[in-house]
């Protein structure tokens, strides 16, 4: 007869489970500060710093979604967050600018992440493949066509500080000879070319003068309207005299040089900077050269008024 109880059911409950307990060498129970070691292999040894290298820790292949190779053509993507939400156009990316000293915050959306620009091709930008602009007015590109023939932009310029250029806050230019700076002292002078005169003349006289008198009506040049300019006046005779150039300008005379000449040297030679305008309003109005001989004897002389009208 068989035994009764080998044939009843067999009730297992949760209590007679087996529960097994890992723990360290010795027995101490797993923690943060009592961790478990795993040795990683290549299946036959196991790897090292020795044997992984100095300057790597394992040779680990990424592969991107789907499990394909990374490339250009199949990045990674990685999300950017502030802690808790994703960066994007309602949550923007928070920048601080500053000089290491002073910060600014500059809050930019997801396109003021760094870029980095490569010239046509992908090379790299240089000075011989630039990055080409196109400027424009906001609505049509700038050309040779839409800016003018004679000009390129329309440039507001402005002074120091951002001022208006003006009469009262004008644009200061450096003039140099190529190494010193252009000034008033006598090292670095300006020097300039007057355009040539027209109308010039050279109105030559003669005539005897007693001795000790003086002649002012034989030596001149007179206009009744207009201007003339004197640049050089030359008197010369057989001995010493003296020639006063007097301006006549409305009927009225003025002085404007006098010049001596010896019996050494019988001529005088009276140079204007520029040519000095004689304003002519009448008739009998011009220049007028004034020679007193100042020999014993009478003698001729001679007078060049040099000119332009």
């Amino acid at each position: 007869m068989a035994d009764y109880e080998s044939s009843l059911p067999v009730e297992t409950r949760a209590a007679d489970h087996l529960q097994s307990n890992i723990t360290q060498v010795g027995g101490a129970a797993i923690a943060v500060d009592n961790p478990v070691f795993a040795e990683l292999s290549d299946g036959t040894t196991a790897l090292t710093a020795t044997t992984i290298g100095a300057d790597h820790c394992l040779d680990i292949n990424l592969a991107g979604e789907g499990g394909a190779a990374i490339s250009a053509t199949n990045p990674v993507f990685a999300e950017l967050t502030d802690g808790t939400n994703a960066i994007a156009a309602g949550n923007p990316l928070d920048v601080q600018i500053g000089d290491g000293t002073t910060q600014v915050a500059v809050t930019v959306g997801l396109t003021a992440l760094k870029v980095d620009l490569v010239g046509e091709g992908g090379a790299a930008i240089a000075v011989d493949n630039p990055v080409f602009a196109e400027l424009s007015d906001g609505t049509t590109a700038l050309t040779a066509t839409t800016i003018g023939a004679d000009h390129c932009l329309d440039v507001n310029l402005a002074g120091e500080g951002g001022a208006a250029i003006s009469a009262t806050n004008p644009v200061f230019v450096e003039i140099t000879d190529g190494t010193n700076a252009i000034g008033v002292d006598a090292e670095h002078p300006i020097y300039t070319s007057p355009a040539s005169p027209t109308n010039t003349f050279i109105e030559y006289t003669t005539g005897t003068v007693n001795t000790g008198a003086t002649d002012g009506t034989t030596f001149i040049k007179e206009a009744a309207s207009g201007s003339i300019y004197v640049k050089r006046i030359i008197t010369s005779a057989s001995g010493a005299h003296k020639a006063e150039v007097k301006y006549t300008e409305g009927g009225v005379d003025s002085t404007k040089a006098v010049g001596f000449a010896t019996s050494a040297y019988p001529v005088c030679i009276i140079e204007f900077d520029n040519y000095e305008a004689c304003a002519c309003s009448q008739a009998a109005d011009g220049i007028h050269v004034y020679i007193t001989n100042r020999e014993p004897a009478n003698m001729d002389c001679y007078c060049s008024i040099i000119g332009h009208t």
